[in-house]
């Protein structure tokens, strides 16, 4: 599933949101937020160490501390709240 596939998916269940009664729409909330983690996001850069190569980056969407090491990105996904955290290749 690539990021327009999940724009779709939000967009189908805004088109039937005002139809559902507020337990589904309740559900659709949650289906919402989900999908919308899954679209990548990048990170936010607080400070280059020159130590070990490493960059300090915090979560666009909770703030948590990610922690990779410069040109490897094995770590897709906040481990607070779950955001996919894209790179933009240079």
């Amino acid at each position: 599933m690539n990021v327009n596939d999940l724009k779709e998916a939000v967009r189908h269940i805004n088109n039937v949101y005002d139809l559902l009664s507020d337990e589904y729409k309740h559900t659709m909330d949650i289906s919402i937020v989900a999908l919308k983690r899954q679209m990548p996001k990048p990170p936010v850069i607080v400070e280059e160490l020159e130590i070990d190569g490493l960059t300090e980056m915090l979560c666009p969407t909770c703030g948590h501390f990610l922690h990779y090491a410069d040109g490897e990105k094995d770590t897709s996904f906040c481990a607070a709240c779950g955001q996919a955290i894209g790179f933009e290749e240079k």
